[in-house]
């Protein structure tokens, strides 16, 4: 092969990206997910079919996902005389999940019951509460 030629070679394992909606593109918006996002073109789109193109009924899905996500992995740290802890931002993706849905025209969804507490911060049981009847009883 002379210096003026050149290898062509073809990579069978590269895809083509899937062009972005407008509607894609506007949840990205709604969730913070712009740049060095999680969450593929793919994802996103299969979210907005289930939600017949509200996006913000899928945004407020992406929100919750989000809030699942850091419940799964609770995280609560303190650096640089700062304390970080996950329950904010649990919190915040709760919040924008009710605030995505309220602007959707898209009866229910995904919405967690805000009050609600992550793993390890379930309340303490109510021992005064009445206990249910065993089964049976008064038969």
């Amino acid at each position: 092969m002379s210096d003026s030629e050149t290898e062509t070679t073809t990579n069978t394992n590269t895809t083509t990206p899937v062009p972005e909606s407008a509607e894609v593109i506007r949840v990205r918006m709604l969730t913070g997910e712009m740049n060095g996002s999680d969450w593929t073109t793919e994802q996103i789109s299969a979210i907005l079919s289930e939600r017949n193109n509200d996006v913000y009924a899928a945004a407020s899905d992406v929100w919750t996902y989000k809030a699942a996500a850091l419940a799964a992995n609770p995280v609560k740290f303190s650096a640089d005389g700062g304390t970080y802890d996950f329950t904010e931002a649990y919190q915040h993706c709760l919040d924008e999940a009710a605030r995505c849905l309220a602007m959707s025209g898209t009866p229910g969804g995904m919405i967690i019951d805000p009050t609600l507490k992550p793993v390890g911060e379930a309340p303490a049981p109510d021992n005064n509460q009445a206990q249910p009847a065993p089964y049976g009883a008064g038969i």
